[in-house]
């Protein structure tokens, strides 16, 4: 993916690092507020809260942001997850490193043409700081995802929960439950691309 990043590209990314606390205008039109998860407890061991091993300092996008932007942010920051936040600061969509990849090939307009709103995922699964962190996973295994935002009780963004943040605590802390969760779960992500790649994905 070759682009030049323009000074707006670089001053929307640098703004994105404080969209969590204090999002920029933007009028979600048609977008309304996601739905809420509440992820259950899990049954057997002790519950490990979302909150101890979420990331806390997010990047994020905005949708009337281009992707131009958005692929900068996840290349200064190193990230592949850009949680899309409304005015408020709710999670509203996503931004993928899928995402960009796929546009090369499915549009041939530049990525400084493309705002994120026109091809960002939908609203996303989220959780919460005191949810379980295996049911947590569950749900990553479910929907098949590496990511799951994590918000507050107003429901605007407070963090990132990856199956990374998931695997590195499990391994500091010799929590067996928790690491049969993220194998399992890394296993169905792996085989569920796969099954995108090869075209025999039942859904």
């Amino acid at each position: 993916m070759g682009y030049r990043t323009t000074n707006g590209d670089r001053r929307q990314c640098e703004e994105g690092w404080q969209s969590v606390s204090h999002p920029a205008p933007f009028d979600p039109g048609e977008h309304s507020r996601p739905p809420f998860v509440t992820l259950p407890v899990s049954d057997g061991g002790s519950p490990v809260p979302v909150g101890a091993l979420m990331t806390r300092r997010v990047r994020t996008c905005r949708p009337d942001e281009t992707f131009a932007a958005a692929a900068h942010a996840m290349f200064e920051s190193g990230c592949h997850y850009l949680p899309v936040l409304d005015r408020i600061g709710h999670p509203i969509g996503a931004v993928t490193d899928s995402d960009l990849r796929a546009l090369g090939f499915r549009d041939s307009r530049g990525l400084r043409e493309i705002l994120v709103r026109e091809a960002m995922g939908g609203s996303p699964v989220t959780c919460r700081e005191n949810d379980d962190a295996r049911a947590a996973l569950r749900t990553m295994r479910a929907r098949r995802v590496r990511d799951l935002p994590v918000v507050d009780g107003e429901g605007r963004l407070c963090g990132i929960l990856s199956v990374s943040d998931l695997i590195l605590w499990a391994e500091g802390h010799d929590s067996l439950g928790l690491r049969r969760e993220a194998a399992a779960t890394l296993a169905a992500l792996v085989r569920h691309r796969g099954e995108v790649r090869s075209g025999s994905d039942p859904a």
